[in-house]
């Protein structure tokens, strides 16, 4: 069977900075454009290096990566929004595409009349989207609205519109970016769904997300990108502890690289006395881990060395998911009271039963004195941990349950 998409050796340059942006410049820079060459002086950005793969009709194909890995480039190539700058694109049949919001809308036209605009873009006659307005609404849930111009519309009423759409132009590839995550629970259940049942009808699905609970349950494949690079390609499972190892990889870096990345905040105050030097995961067998089962116990150790007595120290852990805070506690909370630091050691947080949906979380740790009311090292979202659906678990979280059955109790109800 051919490829439905195929992806050589393409390579993405952006120029970046602000050379180039007067028309003195631009005038002055046309000829070297002209002749393919940037000016000189004009920064370079590489969003993607020689990327090679292809993807077969009906499959479910998951990009990951760090912000600005190159996931986002790959779906504005295979959209057309842009252009490679080396390497050949082949793109087989009709795409429909949910990539940046508010994209193929025009906001002072309504809802309605959108529609028609943005199903016209996506490739389908206007007696084709009239033949599916009625599914296309119907899906949106956005019936009261659909007469009002869509820049009064919430980004979650954008979302709604612009996927019924895309996802119901019979798309031979359909191309999500993480713009589905501003819509409420519900709804992305729903387009998950819709997604899955046209996969059943032969459409190929590429979707980028950093939610690798969502990769994992809706791809049969993943690709994880890295700097610009492809790192990985295989099962989902594979390309996720992939994912996660580098991630923690990038946690172990020097500060100053990692305080210039987007993955994590390092803040060390002027004259710090501690250092946070190492936070490891470990589960009950005293296992290093990246990824554990909901439910299951977890420690969390932090290594750090203390270059002054802090007589009142205070550690605190927080886990936080999509940026923001879902869980944590610190020893000022739980009022434990810790010895001096002094030089080396190691502060423990256990936790039983870990009782958090599956789903990837970033883990800050933060030493702070409180004697002096001051932090004394933060690494804000700094430790990638995957929490795994458990195996007897029905969700996203393993409850602890017990059952009982009484059939005396039973039968005397029914009388």
């Amino acid at each position: 069977m051919d490829p439905v998409i195929k992806f050589h050796d393409v390579s993405k340059r952006y120029l970046i900075g602000s050379a180039g942006r007067s028309l003195r410049s631009t005038i002055t820079a046309l000829p070297k454009r002209m002749m393919g060459r940037p000016p000189a002086l004009l920064p370079e950005l590489w969003a993607l290096k020689d990327v090679s793969f292809e993807i077969q009709p009906g499959q479910s194909v998951g990009f990951l990566g760090h912000n600005g890995a190159g996931k986002t480039t790959v779906l504005k190539l295979l959209s057309g929004i842009t252009r490679p700058t080396h390497g050949a694109i082949q793109v087989r049949g009709r795409v429909g595409t949910l990539i940046e919001l508010g994209a193929g809308f025009h906001p002072e036209m309504t809802g309605r009349e959108n529609v028609y605009l943005n199903g016209v873009i996506l490739g389908m006659t206007r007696q084709e989207v009239a033949q599916r307005f009625d599914s296309i609404a119907a899906f949106a849930e956005i019936d009261q609205f659909l007469d009002t111009p869509v820049k009064r519309y919430s980004s979650g009423m954008y979302v709604r519109l612009a996927f019924a759409v895309a996802a119901h132009i019979d798309p031979a590839v359909l191309l999500v970016d993480e713009v589905l995550a501003v819509g409420d629970i519900g709804f992305r259940a729903k387009c998950y769904r819709r997604m899955a049942e046209l996969r059943k009808n032969g459409t190929t699905v590429v979707l980028v997300s950093h939610d690798v609970y969502a990769i994992r349950d809706t791809c049969d494949r993943a690709l994880l990108l890295w700097r610009g690079q492809l790192l990985d390609d295989g099962a989902p499972d594979q390309v996720i502890n992939s994912y996660l190892a580098r991630m923690q990889a990038v946690a172990t870096e020097p500060t100053s690289h990692l305080a210039a990345t987007s993955e994590a905040g390092f803040v060390k105050p002027n004259n710090s006395k501690v250092a946070i030097q190492q936070v490891t995961f470990f589960d009950a067998q005293g296992q290093v881990v990246q990824a554990i089962a909901s439910g299951s116990p977890l420690r969390v150790e932090v290594t750090y060395t203390a270059q002054e007595r802090v007589e009142y120290p205070i550690f605190r852990i927080d886990f936080y998911r999509q940026g923001s805070l879902f869980a944590g506690s610190s020893t000022a909370y739980d009022q434990i009271e810790l010895a001096p630091l002094t030089g080396e050691g190691s502060v423990t947080l256990s936790l039983h039963h870990l009782h958090l949906p599956s789903g990837i979380y970033s883990i800050s740790v933060v030493i702070a004195d409180s004697y002096e009311y001051n932090l004394l090292d933060v690494h804000h979202q700094a430790y990638p941990l995957q929490v795994l659906r458990a195996p007897n678990s029905r969700g996203d979280v393993n409850l602890p349950r017990t059952w009982q059955h009484d059939p005396e109790k039973g039968t005397d109800h029914a009388q």
